[in-house]
C-alpha cells in the first residue's frame, strides 16, 4: 500500500523531482518557486483566525456561533461591515493583545488586511443565504462544517496497487441557495499559477467526493494584496478529478523510487531551483534521490495504455500550462489582458481556459476577432476555435502529441455514461474526455444532419455510426438502409445482416425504397393503434414482440437532388420520416459536402433534430448547419461540432478498425 498526502500530490504536479527531494530529506523543497507571502504570515492567519472561526461556527451550540448568527440580521448592504466588526472583536483584537510584543507592525497591518478581505468574501457568500430567513442560527449551523477534517481515499492503479491519499481541507461550507458544497482554501501568497491552486482544490474535492459522494465547487481566498478570490464550478472540478490518475502516476514513481522522473514543465521553476544542477535533460536520467532507480521502470512506464482509455498523460497537461501562459502573454501584448483559468487535455486538443478582464473592455467578440493573429503568433495551421463558456472563454489548440481515437476505445470508455436504450451509439469524445452518446429514441436526436467539406471525415463518421450502432444494438434490433451515390462508402458493409442488401447506389431505387419506408411507418402506427400503444418500446413491452429500428443513411444528399422533381419527392419523404419517425422506430441520417442553402433547405433543417458540422469552408456554411459560426476553424479528420437540439459541443470522431469490424461480423454475418 502506497501513501501520500495532498501536499505531496500538489508538489508532484509542480515537479516530481521536488517531491523526490522532499521525501529524500530536503525539507525546503516545497518552497521552491513559491512567491513569499510578504508581510502576511499565511499559516499564522489560518491557525489563529480562520480555523478557530470555522470551528466555532460549525459547533451546534456556543456563544461565538450564536453571536455571529445575530449579526446576520439586518440590511444586506452593511453585512460586510458587521462581519468585519465581529471578526475583529472576537479574534483579531484578542490575538493582538496577547502577542503584541512578538508581532511586528507590518505583520499586524498585513493581518488586518487579511481580515478585511476575508470578511468581504464571507459577506458576499452569506448574503443570498440569509435573505428573509428568521432563524439565522439555523443558517450558521447549516452553512459551516467542521474545518481541518482529515480525509483519506484510495486510488487503485491498473495493476492492482493502491495509493492512499490523505489531507485536511481548510474549510467546508454549504451554499444552500444552490444546493452545493464549497471547499475553501486560504493562500497567504499571491496567485502565481492558478492551475496549481486548482489542482489542490481538485484533490480536496476528490477526497470529499470519495467520503460523501458529493462533488463541491472550489474557492481560493488569496490574502496578499488585492489577490482576491478564484472560484471553480463543480463541473470544472469534476473534469479535474478525471485527470487525477495521471498525477497519481507521477506520485507513484516518486514513492516507489523509480524513474525517469519528468522535469518541471515551467522552465522558470528550474531557473530558481537550488537543486537544478543535479538535474539533466538527458532522456531516461532521473534525479538521484534515495535508492537507485529501478532499471525496469522505463519498460513499465512505456507500456501502452489499455483499450478504451484516451492516451492523455500528465506531460500533456504541462504542455497545456505552458501554452496557457504564452496565450495570456500574447493577449496582454495586443491589449486584451486575460487571466489564466485552467487547461483541459482532449484526444487531439488542448482547451485553454481564460477569463477576460471585462473591466478593461476585453470582450468575447474582440478575442474571436484575434483568432487569425493567434494563428500566426502560435504557428498554427488553422485559427484556433474560441468560444464563450460558463464563466470563462475557451481557446482550442492542437496537441503536439495527438493519438488516434478508435471506436473500440470509445465504446469501452463510454460504458459509464451509456444511455439505457437499445438504439444508442457513441458519436465521439469531448475535449473533457467524456463520450458523447446519440440516442435515436430521444426526440432531440432521432434524425441527424451532417455537413462537412471533402476530406473532413464524413464517410468515416458514417461508417462508425453503422458499426457502433450495430455493436450496441441487440441482434435484429436495427436495420440499415444505406444510400451511397458515391458507391464506395458502404461497400464492405453489405455482408452484415443488419444492412439491407443490395445497397442503394442509384437515385431511382433509393427514392422508391424511401417511399416504401414511409408506407411501412404508417403501417406501424396503425399496428400501434390496434394494440393501444404509443411507440416501439411500448409495443415490445406489451406484446413481447420485437420490431427493429430502421436507420436510413444518405452519404451524399447533394448528388440526389440535381433534378427538381427528384428534390421535391425526396424532401417529402425526409419530412415525413423526420416528423413521425421516432415513435415508429424510423430514423434518418443525411450527410452532404455541400452545406449551402440550396442543398440544406429550411425543410431539411426543420426535420433533422441533431446537427453535426465537420470542417467547412466558410462561416456561412457553419451557420447553415449549426446556426452559428465556428466549424470553419475545425481541422478535419473527424473534428466536429455538434449542436442543433443540444448545447454546442466539440467532439473527436473515432476510427473504425478491423477489430470492431470483426466483432460486428461475429454477431451479424450472413
Amino acid at each position: 500500500m502506497l501513501k501520500a498526502t495532498v501536499s505531496d500530490c500538489h508538489l508532484a504536479q509542480r515537479c516530481p523531482r521536488l517531491l523526490a527531494r522532499l521525501r529524500g530529506g530536503s525539507g525546503n523543497a516545497w518552497k521552491v518557486g513559491l512567491d513569499s507571502s510578504g508581510d502576511i504570515p499565511g499559516q499564522l492567519f489560518h491557525d489563529q483566525f480562520a480555523a478557530p472561526f470555522h470551528k466555532d461556527m460549525a459547533a451546534a451550540f456556543g456563544k461565538p456561533g450564536d453571536s455571529f448568527a445575530e449579526i446576520l440580521r439586518g440590511p444586506a448592504e452593511s453585512l460586510g461591515d458587521r462581519i468585519s466588526l465581529f471578526l475583529r472583536n472576537q479574534y483579531f483584537i484578542p490575538y493582538l493583545e496577547k502577542h503584541s510584543e512578538t508581532l511586528t507592525a507590518d505583520q499586524a497591518v498585513g493581518l488586518a488586511g487579511c481580515m478585511t478581505r476575508w470578511s468581504a468574501v464571507m459577506a458576499v457568500f452569506l448574503a443570498p443565504l440569509v435573505g428573509d430567513e428568521k432563524d439565522t442560527r439555523a443558517v450558521v449551523r447549516r452553512v459551516f462544517h467542521p474545518p481541518e477534517r482529515l480525509l483519506q481515499a484510495e486510488h487503485q492503479y491498473e495493476d492492482g496497487e493502491r495509493l492512499t491519499v490523505s489531507g485536511r481541507y481548510d474549510a467546508l461550507l454549504l451554499d444552500s441557495s444552490k444546493g452545493e458544497a464549497v471547499v475553501l482554501d486560504f493562500k497567504g501568497r499571491r496567485p502565481t499559477d492558478i492551475c496549481e491552486d486548482f489542482t489542490q482544490i481538485v484533490l480536496y474535492a476528490w477526497l470529499i467526493r470519495e467520503s460523501t459522494g458529493v462533488v463541491p465547487r472550489g474557492m481560493v481566498l488569496y490574502l496578499d494584496g488585492d489577490g482576491g478570490t478564484a472560484e471553480f464550478p463543480a463541473a470544472e472540478i469534476e473534469r479535474g478529478i478525471c485527470q487525477l490518475p495521471h498525477l497519481f502516476d507521477d506520485v507513484r514513481q516518486v514513492v516507489e523510487n523509480r524513474g525517469p522522473l519528468r522535469r518541471a514543465a515551467d522552465a522558470a521553476l528550474c531557473r530558481v531551483c537550488p537543486f537544478d544542477k543535479a538535474c539533466t535533460d538527458e532522456p531516461g536520467v532521473s534525479v538521484a534521490v534515495g535508492k537507485p532507480l529501478n532499471p525496469v521502470a522505463k519498460q513499465l512506464d512505456t507500456k501502452p495504455p489499455p483499450l478504451g482509455k484516451p492516451i492523455v498523460n500528465f506531460q500533456d497537461q504541462q504542455e497545456g500550462k505552458v501554452a496557457l501562459g504564452r496565450l495570456c502573454d500574447l493577449l496582454d501584448r495586443v491589449g486584451l489582458p486575460s487571466k489564466p483559468y485552467g487547461v483541459i487535455v482532449g484526444p487531439r486538443f488542448l482547451r485553454l481556459q481564460i477569463v477576460p478582464e471585462l473591466e478593461k473592455g476585453v470582450t468575447v467578440g474582440k478575442l474571436v476577432n484575434k483568432a487569425e493573429d493567434l494563428q500566426v503568433a502560435l504557428a498554427l495551421k488553422a485559427p484556433p476555435l474560441i468560444q464563450a463558456q460558463p464563466g470563462h472563454i475557451s481557446v482550442d489548440l492542437p496537441r503536439s502529441n495527438r493519438e488516434p481515437l478508435t471506436l473500440g476505445a470509445l465504446l469501452e470508455t463510454g460504458v459509464a455514461n451509456r444511455p439505457a436504450s437499445t438504439c444508442a451509439f457513441p458519436l465521439g469524445m469531448t475535449i473533457e474526455g467524456k463520450v458523447f452518446w446519440v440516442d435515436l429514441a430521444e426526440p432531440t436526436m432521432t434524425s441527424i444532419l451532417i455537413g462537412g467539406t471533402s476530406g473532413s471525415g464524413k464517410s468515416v463518421l458514417l461508417q462508425s455510426v453503422v458499426v457502433g450502432l450495430g455493436l450496441c444494438t441487440p441482434p435484429g434490433g436495427v436495420r440499415f438502409v444505406l444510400i451511397d451515390p458515391k458507391r464506395v462508402t458502404f461497400t464492405q458493409y453489405a455482408k452484415f445482416s443488419c444492412v439491407e442488401n443490395p445497397l442503394y447506389l442509384d437515385i431511382e431505387p433509393a427514392l422508391a425504397r424511401l417511399k416504401q419506408l414511409v408506407e411501412e411507418m404508417d403501417d406501424r402506427y396503425r399496428l400501434f393503434e390496434n394494440e393501444g400503444v404509443s411507440d416501439v418500446l411500448s409495443y415490445a413491452s406489451q406484446t413481447e414482440k420485437t420490431i427493429c429500428h430502421y436507420v436510413v443513411i444518405i452519404d451524399e444528399y447533394a448528388d440526389m437532388i440535381l433534378d427538381r422533381q427528384m428534390r421535391n419527392a425526396l424532401e417529402i419523404c425526409i419530412q415525413r420520416i423526420g416528423q413521425k419517425g421516432r415513435a415508429a422506430g424510423f430514423h434518418l441520417i443525411l450527410a452532404t459536402q455541400r452545406p449551402d442553402a440550396k442543398v440544406v433547405t429550411g425543410i431539411i433543417k426543420a426535420n433533422l433534430q441533431l446537427k453535426i458540422s465537420l470542417k467547412v469552408v466558410s462561416a456561412n456554411n457553419s451557420r447553415i448547419i449549426l446556426d452559428e459560426a465556428g466549424a470553419e476553424y475545425l481541422i478535419g479528420h473527424g473534428d466536429m461540432l455538434v449542436g442543433g437540439s443540444t448545447a454546442l459541443e466539440r467532439l473527436q470522431g473515432p476510427l473504425v478498425t478491423k477489430t470492431e469490424l470483426d466483432q460486428l461480423a461475429l454477431r451479424q454475418t450472413r
